[in-house]
């Protein structure tokens, strides 16, 4: 996993600093998952050497404009460019509206699905938003002016390979307990 942090200033930007927005890279699914779309994350990712073709799955925090007001900008990109699969946005309940209403009203029609998944439920019931054979999502419930959620990202562990020459130098006897024990490589 790579995070590119895109924007870390707060409600407004600056000549150094965007707001709020970072790209998590999973190399092992080439996939991006983007956490916030403040105004102006086209441009980072522009910058950045994440390709936006690859972005999945989008989650928000909150409705603050300075983590959403760019995301019906970009979501009209990626349907210019025409090489999106298709996005899960992941956010709070009124997320969804906030994203029809500007893409009907700028007349955008967006060439590939977008699916929304609400976060209220995940968040005050502690169970996974997200799982995949690969990777699981948490949300929680943040203090804030207005409803928000933080998101946890944990990467399922991954089965070991057995090093039999590890074995041997901590003398563990060969028989049925080697099934039991699994060593890491080591590189």
């Amino acid at each position: 996993m790579n995070i590119t942090f895109l924007g870390t200033s707060s409600g407004v930007p600056t000549l150094t600093r965007n707001v709020s927005s970072l790209a998590l890279k999973l190399s092992q699914k080439a996939e991006v998952w983007l956490f916030d779309c403040g105004e102006g994350t086209q441009h980072q990712l522009i910058k950045s050497t994440i390709k936006s073709s690859q972005i999945r799955k989008i989650f928000i925090t909150h409705m603050h404009g300075d983590h959403i007001y760019g995301l019906p900008g970009l979501l009209a990109t990626l349907g210019l460019s025409g090489n999106s699969k298709g996005i899960d946005i992941y956010g709070p309940s009124n997320l969804k509206n906030f994203i029809s209403s500007a893409l009907k009203n700028s007349y955008c029609k967006i060439s590939f699905p977008l699916k929304f998944f609400e976060v209220e439920n995940s968040a005050q019931t502690n169970t996974n938003l997200f799982e995949d054979e690969l990777m699981e999502v948490k949300c929680a419930s943040l203090k804030h002016r207005l409803p928000a959620f933080g998101y946890r990202v944990n990467e399922k562990d991954k089965p070991g390979q057995f090093n039999l020459e590890k074995a041997k130098k901590l003398n563990i006897p060969e028989g049925p307990i080697y099934g039991k024990i699994t060593f890491w490589s080591e590189s």
